[in-house]
C-alpha cells in the first residue's frame, strides 16, 4: 500500500521537480539507523535515497497534518479500549466470585451428611409451619430440596 501511495505521488513529484530544474545540495547528518531505513523505504518506493528525501520534505506539510490525525486517532482508540478492558475486567471479577459460589454450592451439594438425610427422605413430602404460623410442603426430589426443609426449619433463638 505504501508503494502504491508513493507511486500515485511520484508523479507529482516529479512534476513538482522538473518545474524546478536547478538544484543545490544539502548535507545531511543522520543516524546510521534512520539512513538505512530511509534507504530500505526508497528502494521500496523504486526512488534514489536523494530522490525519496527530496519527496518526504516536499510533502512534509500533508505528513504533519496526517501525524496528527493519527495522533488523536491513537489516542481515541485507546480511550475506547481502556473503557473496554474496564467493562472487561468488572465482568471477569463479577465470574470469578460467581464461581466462587458454584464451587462452594457444589460442595454443599456434595456433603456426604446431606446425601445421608436425602436418601432418607428421596420421595417424602415434609410439611413446614414457618414462624408466622402459615404451612407449605417440600417434596424431597433431589438434594437441594432438603436443604429447603432445612432451611424453613430452622427456628432462631429469642
Amino acid at each position: 500500500m505504501q508503494g502504491a501511495l508513493l507511486n500515485h505521488k511520484t508523479n507529482k513529484m516529479k512534476t513538482e521537480t522538473n518545474q524546478t530544474e536547478r538544484k543545490v545540495m544539502m548535507g545531511l547528518r543522520c543516524a546510521p539507523e534512520l539512513k538505512i531505513q530511509l534507504t530500505e523505504e526508497a528502494k521500496d518506493a523504486s526512488f534514489s535515497l536523494s530522490e525519496y528525501c527530496e519527496f518526504l520534505l516536499l510533502n512534509r506539510e500533508n505528513t504533519a497534518e496526517k501525524e496528527v490525525v493519527f495522533e488523536s486517532t491513537i489516542s481515541e482508540q485507546k480511550q475506547y479500549y481502556d473503557g473496554v478492558l474496564q467493562k472487561k475486567d468488572l465482568e471477569i471479577q463479577t465470574l470469578k466470585q460467581e464461581n466462587r459460589r458454584s464451587v462452594n454450592l457444589d460442595r454443599i451439594l456434595k456433603d456426604p451428611y446431606l446425601n445421608h438425610l436425602f436418601s432418607e427422605l428421596k420421595g417424602k413430602t415434609e410439611r413446614i409451619v414457618l414462624e408466622n404460623g402459615r404451612t407449605f410442603e417440600i417434596h424431597c426430589r433431589e438434594p437441594e430440596d432438603v436443604l429447603r426443609v432445612m432451611l424453613y426449619s430452622f427456628k432462631l433463638k429469642k
